[in-house]
């Protein structure tokens, strides 16, 4: 209904020709409103583009909420919509057409009695895990939250049941994927009560908003290094974690969200299976986002066919150089490499003062300020 009061509106102006509103998505309102702007109708002038233009705009924030309730849940569409009512995202016209609109109130205020009581520890910091206490019972705001723990636990439980029969059964670990840091959060919450079984941290990026903290990167070292070494052993990332982690105890790896690119999806798949075999779960909603992850496993298969059954359309060079001298033939030697700790030298005084020189360039004098001067 509050899709539906917005959307209807560019409708009858002609701007937006889709009128299956429920399946309409934020990237082809974004796409109708840039075909407007190039093409603007004749009729449209002056105020009228203004009004178009924030039209636009709050349907396309409106559909991305939808999309988070979708994939993500209520606690996160909340988030995402207290950014907008308390003036964070700086959406003024937008807080006041949905403050008119009394299904919306409606639909916040029910979200608000619902998950007030949690905004208070994302605002301050995504780093930080809420203990709500074993009195309070845990929000389940979206299907895929309880299957994901089902999976955690049940992962977990077997490895201790393994560990126990064989003594010399090594620790695992498991990294779990979300895209939006809200849900992040939301799931290293969930999985707080089940300690000290499952110890979780959060790991996110550097701040990129005025009501999001994120981790500097020395906090991201940290929370690395205490990972490696067992201090935790469930990490819940957002894409940052997505490469360059080389962490052989990881032995699952769960996407809470479905990636229209492959080579994403990929990338959290390389994070397992580094030192043994490692087991890699996708948890789908119905509808759009297994629609998402159907196209992203197609590219991957049109990917895999171009490079390894379409040989006939790759040619490739077979006079290439040598990168070596003739009679030179590198041999493969492996060995342990033990380094010491850098101490950089400290420069000598001279070098640290300043030397100014003249230049004398188009006839005029100017000032050169050299911070090291060598002699040869």
């Amino acid at each position: 209904q509050i899709l539906e009061a917005f959307a209807s509106s560019l409708i009858q102006r002609n701007v937006l020709m889709r009128k299956d509103i429920p399946n309409l998505t934020k990237y082809q309102i974004i796409l109708a409103r840039d075909q407007f702007r190039k093409n603007p109708s004749p009729n449209i002038v002056g105020m009228q583009q203004g009004i178009i233009e924030g039209e636009f705009a709050i349907c396309i924030s409106l559909y991305h909420g939808y999309e988070l309730l979708q994939q993500m849940g209520m606690r996160s569409l909340y988030f995402f919509l207290c950014g907008i009512m308390d003036g964070t995202k700086g959406m003024t016209r937008a807080k006041n057409e949905l403050s008119r609109n009394e299904d919306f109130m409606k639909l916040y205020d029910h979200l608000e009695s619902m998950f007030a009581h949690t905004r208070s520890t994302s605002t301050n910091g995504v780093s930080v895990i809420q203990k709500g206490g074993k009195d309070k019972k845990f929000c389940y705001s979206h299907p895929k939250l309880k299957k994901l723990e089902e999976v955690v636990v049940e992962h977990f439980k077997s490895w201790n049941a393994r560990k126990t029969s064989d003594k010399k059964c090594d620790e695992t670990r498991v990294m779990i994927f979300s895209s939006f840091r809200d849900s992040v959060q939301e799931i290293a919450e969930m999985l707080l009560p089940h300690q000290p079984i499952i110890r979780v941290m959060t790991f996110v990026g550097h701040a990129s908003g005025k009501s999001m903290k994120g981790f500097t990167q020395k906090e991201q070292l940290e929370v690395v290094k205490q990972f490696r070494s067992g201090g935790y052993n469930t990490l819940v990332s957002t894409c940052v974690g997505e490469e360059g982690l080389d962490i052989g105890e990881v032995d699952l790896i769960i996407c809470f969200d479905a990636q229209k690119s492959p080579i994403r999806l990929i990338q959290r798949m390389g994070r397992t299976g580094r030192k043994r075999q490692g087991r890699i779960v996708v948890i789908l909603a119905e509808g759009r986002e297994e629609r998402t992850y159907n196209q992203s496993q197609c590219n991957k298969r049109s990917i895999y066919k171009a490079i390894s059954g379409n040989r006939q359309v790759l040619h490739f060079y077979q006079g290439s150089p040598r990168m070596v001298p003739d009679g030179v033939n590198p041999q493969l030697h492996k060995m342990f490499i033990t380094h010491g700790v850098y101490e950089p030298e400290k420069p000598s005084r001279n070098l640290q003062r300043k030397s100014s020189i003249f230049s004398y360039r188009n006839g005029k004098y100017s000032f050169l300020h050299l911070r090291h001067a060598f002699v040869f």
